[in-house]
């Protein structure tokens, strides 16, 4: 993966964040969820009073993370009640498998009437990660077609795992992700979380699980293509009630 385009497209998502939402971050104690390699939370450090990026371990990005990244075990906030004024993630909650408990501890940590800002993959992330799996899959089934007209037996097994590719989150399969990753989906859990739903849109950007093109596509390219195609993350502002 490329990590420098990765974090240029964080850094666009969370600009784009506060674009709408930089009122509620400026002076504030921040909280992020699962910061990666840091990069937003350097970038959120510019206007907030305090920012605490919190990533587990065994993170891919552990090998590229900055200062602002404090590692923790991915249960247990280690924060007193009430330590935070606004809760930030960005593509991070559909990796958490307990994730009614730890909606119970983003509100813990949160002050009275706090806010939670999420960008979450959508449904046609998910479809364009099968097709774009389904592109990939395309040399290998000619490699397995060609072993068989050799007279070579191939195990379906090891051909079937190629097409539509592995699950990215926690829940469900590869397929079924695509329900999984819809907003109502999402909006459906917040609310049974008793979270106050203040607003959701789309983040207004295009792009694939392997960031295809990179930076060979430009911003308003990727901006009208998610217009066309669908965005690729979907904001949701949620209120501690």
């Amino acid at each position: 993966m490329n990590i420098l385009f990765l974090n240029k497209l964080r850094v666009r998502e969370i600009e784009d964040v506060l674009e709408k939402h930089g009122d509620l971050f400026r002076g504030k104690r921040v909280l992020e969820i699962g910061g990666g390699t840091g990069v937003q939370a350097e970038f959120l450090s510019e206007i907030a009073q305090e920012v605490v990026s919190l990533e587990i371990a065994e993170s891919n990005y552990r090998d590229s993370a900055n200062h602002h990244i404090v590692m923790y075990d991915g249960r247990h906030i280690p924060f007193p009640d009430s330590s935070f004024d606004i809760v930030y993630s960005s593509n991070v909650l559909e990796h958490i498998a307990h994730r009614d408990d730890f909606q119970k501890e983003l509100m813990r940590v949160l002050k009275p009437e706090g806010h939670a800002i999420h960008s979450m993959p959508t449904q046609w992330w998910k479809l364009r990660d099968i097709l774009e799996n389904m592109l990939l899959f395309l040399p290998t089934f000619a490699w397995h077609l060609h072993k068989k007209i050799r007279g070579v037996n191939v195990p379906s097994s090891s051909v079937l795992p190629y097409v539509l590719g592995d699950r990215h989150g926690e829940f469900g399969n590869t397929l079924t992700e695509v329900y999984y990753f819809m907003p109502r989906t999402w909006l459906v859990h917040f609310r049974r979380q008793e979270w106050k739903v203040l607003e959701d849109y789309g983040g207004g950007l295009f792009y694939t699980g392997r960031l295809i093109f990179g930076q060979k596509l430009s911003w308003p390219a990727r901006r009208l293509l998610a217009r066309f195609f669908g965005s690729s993350v979907h904001v949701y502002h949620l209120q501690k009630v």
